[in-house]
């Protein structure tokens, strides 16, 4: 199996103000997502920026310019704004539109990027640091992959994570850490102007030349949990498919 040696010991990121740790609920995110090929040694390189505020979670995708942008309702289904900020334009998904008509509940996923149920099925190796600086280490063995990952429970982000396969190798890193409530709220705050379309009218609107380029390039329907990576493709347990 094409492999490659994971660091474990790694430097800490140098922008982490862990002196507002605590603030798990409000930050920002930056992630370098990498993935290499074993045949043709190819690596493609994409960005994601996870940003929390309370009870919204928003995952923007730079390289796509879209930011999903998932709240928390009372009853504990998730309410979904697909947000094209080429456009300044959104669609709106309400809970039972999502998942194929299943709704979702998957909280954690969105909020952190890792499901707990791939948490509690993975091995804590060992833990460095205390308090705030805290990193503890994970794998897992699967029949077709290699897991392992880096997580810093006080903040509950994956520092690093590895997914390696005997044809591609998945890493994700983090990058940056924004702990400033102003940058953070402006993420949200920008996106709430935008003109938006619920998904049930978009076949009233089909002559809007805006969804009608969306539909077309396959943005519209939303079957998956909503684990994206940069280009658009849903993410199911670390594993890649297309919409």
């Amino acid at each position: 199996m094409y492999r490659i040696s994971l660091l474990l010991i790694l430097s800490c990121v140098n922008n982490i103000a862990f002196a507002d740790c605590d603030s798990a609920d409000t930050l920002g995110a930056k992630y370098k997502i990498s993935s290499t090929h074993s045949e043709s040694n190819k690596t493609t390189i994409r960005d994601l920026v996870l940003w929390r505020n309370g009870k919204a979670v928003a995952h923007q995708y730079p390289d796509t310019q879209i930011t999903e942008l998932w709240e928390l309702s009372g009853n504990g289904m998730l309410r979904l704004v697909r947000n094209f900020d080429a456009y300044k334009r959104g669609i709106e998904y309400h809970p039972g539109e999502i998942n194929n008509g299943k709704g979702d509940k998957d909280w954690k996923l969105k909020y952190q990027l890792v499901s707990t149920k791939l948490m509690k099925k993975m091995q804590l190796e060992k833990s460095t640091g205390k308090d705030c600086r805290t990193i503890e280490y994970y794998s897992l063995n699967e029949s077709d992959a290699q897991i392992k990952l880096l997580w810093l429970p006080r903040l509950q982000l994956l520092k690093k994570l590895q997914v390696t396969k005997a044809d591609e190798i998945i890493q994700w890193n983090l990058e940056d850490i924004v702990t400033d409530k102003a940058a953070v709220s402006q993420v949200f705050t920008s996106r709430s102007s935008y003109q938006t379309t619920d998904y049930i009218d978009i076949g009233d609107n089909e002559s809007d030349p805006f969804l009608l380029k969306m539909i077309n390039l396959g943005f519209v329907e939303h079957g998956s949990s909503g684990f994206y990576d940069a280009q658009g493709h849903a993410l199911d347990g670390h594993r890649q498919h297309k919409h």
